[in-house]
């Protein structure tokens, strides 16, 4: 195959003319190839996956599985990472060599650790990627983007950081004010380089995002300001996220030479279904896998496959996995369509009924197909700090709220002794990250001094009051960092400097 094509879920035409085209198309939102997937992967095409089994009989490293799973995808996947460095250099600042590792604790709990970048997040796996892969195409066509992010709590920390100080890039991200937890909100605003702008809404996660998808809808103004996002919604980010499923799979599978081989059942804790898509694609390239949606009480996406209702509840619950309190999960277009035979068609007329009317019953064969490639459960406050209480006591381990939502899905079924295969449960972040949470879980945190020094520095950020025309000021915003940039030396927009701010 000399090229791969790429679809995006309401489009009805496919591009084929390689990864540099297709990468291009992943930078905007604001269009029907907003979530786009290569077209090429289906339910009938295990090759991929047959390739990484036998090109090394044993368990690959994860930078090796990484470049693996990119090559897999066809040649047209793999251009975007011409230099053999950049997957290397994506993970140099990492704490371990590793770049992830496998925990096996009592009671057959797998727990796969994802936190070892720089801001403590699994976030960083795919944005330190992303940004590489992104600055080797700007550094060689001489360009410049602006990036623009919302977050929930993670993504914006782990954006910042992949592209800070770099010339070629600006970022702009928007979080939700008292939505994150101190330290989350601290990784964002402590970063004074000059092409760094952050912003605190007075909102939550699925509020922000609306000035978001409000100014990338405006296809004239994506294209001369040279836009693009980094939230997973970006093809690049769910490509690499595949790398760490397959990972799993080889090392928590009893044999790689069965046949068929056996089944490895993934726990996702997710919020806007990004490593869920993920976890999806890598299915459909042939893992042996079941995977399971492990979700707050924020539970749009365990109704949609336990029901197929995909509908809006009156309105976001806070909770203790305050990265996950998302109703909106915009990657489930992608989980959609891929269980719709792509069909965009299809695809198209149900997100235009669940965007005007807030409320979609899916179809019975989308629905049947949906829940027999995974399973799902939602998880209180109160099974989140138990999950956490039982890991310490019988392992003195430490799980961060996100992690232990999916964990306490592990703790029900051995407790009901439900014969399942073997399990593996994905950690997408460190449990210093959120010292509030493990106190109310009645534990000890453990934070490490470079964490602690957040605190002591300078912070920077501007508010988005409610009331105020959030779209209108990252309009502004945007039009002013050209206008910069055009002038000569940059400055950024209109800051707030001050010292740390107080424990949320």
């Amino acid at each position: 195959m000399s090229s791969l094509g790429y679809s995006g879920p309401r489009s009805e035409d496919q591009e084929p003319e390689g990864a540099q085209s297709a990468w291009h198309r992943a930078q905007s939102v604001g269009s029907g190839w907003a979530g786009i997937v290569p077209s090429c992967v289906s339910p009938s095409s295990p090759r991929p996956f047959l390739r990484l089994r036998t090109a090394d009989p044993q368990p690959p490293a994860p930078t090796g599985s990484r470049a693996r799973v990119l090559r897999a995808l066809g040649p047209a996947a793999s251009a975007p990472c011409p230099a053999p460095d950049l997957i290397d250099r994506a993970f140099s600042r990492f704490r371990s060599g590793d770049v992830v590792h496998l925990r096996k604790l009592k009671n057959e709990l797998n727990v796969l650790e994802l936190w070892y970048g720089v801001t403590y997040a699994f976030k960083d796996l795919s944005l330190s990627c992303a940004a590489q892969f992104l600055q080797y195409f700007l550094e060689k066509k001489g360009k410049h983007v602006t990036i623009v992010v919302g977050t929930s709590g993670d993504t914006g920390s782990a954006a910042i950081e992949s592209v800070q100080g770099a010339k070629n890039v600006d970022i702009i991200v928007l979080l939700p004010k008292g939505h994150c937890t101190k330290i989350q909100e601290l990784q964002m605003t402590t970063v004074l380089k000059e092409n760094v702008h952050v912003f605190g809404v007075e909102g939550n996660s699925d509020e922000l995002d609306e000035p978001i998808k409000a100014m990338f809808t405006d296809v004239a103004f994506v294209k001369k300001h040279n836009l693009m996002s980094l939230n997973s919604i970006n093809w690049c980010r769910v490509l690499v996220q595949i790398a760490h499923h397959f990972f799993a799979y080889f090392q928590c599978s009893p044999s790689l030479d069965m046949h068929p081989l056996p089944f490895v059942e993934m726990v996702v804790p997710t919020g806007a279904g990004g490593n869920l898509a993920a976890g999806c694609l890598a299915q459909k390239m042939g893992l042996p896998v079941r995977l399971v949606a492990a979700v707050n009480h924020n539970d749009i996406i365990h109704r949609a496959i336990q029901r197929g209702d995909f509908s809006l509840s009156a309105a976001v619950r806070p909770s203790l996995a305050s990265a996950m309190d998302i109703q909106v999960p915009y990657n489930m277009e992608r989980i959609f369509w891929l269980f719709s035979g792509s069909n965009s068609q299809v695809t198209r007329a149900l997100m235009e009924q669940f965007e005007r009317t807030q409320s979609l019953h899916l179809p019975k064969d989308l629905h049947s197909k949906l829940s027999e490639a995974m399973t799902s459960v939602s998880v209180s406050d109160e099974a989140i700090t138990q999950a956490m209480g039982r890991c310490w006591e019988e392992n003195q381990y430490l799980l961060c709220p996100h992690s232990a939502v999916a964990v306490s899905y592990h703790y029900q079924q051995m407790d009901g002794r439900q014969p399942s295969a073997p399990q593996c449960c994905l950690a997408s972040a460190s449990a210093v990250k959120f010292p509030e949470v493990v106190l109310a879980a009645g534990l000890t945190p453990k934070i490490p001094e470079e964490i602690l020094a957040l605190e002591r520095k300078e912070t920077r950020c501007t508010l988005m009051k409610r009331g105020d025309d959030w779209t209108r000021m990252l309009r502004a915003t945007i039009e002013d960092l050209s206008r910069k940039r055009k002038r000569g030396p940059r400055r950024g927009p209109r800051k707030q400097h001050g010292k740390a701010p107080p424990a949320i």
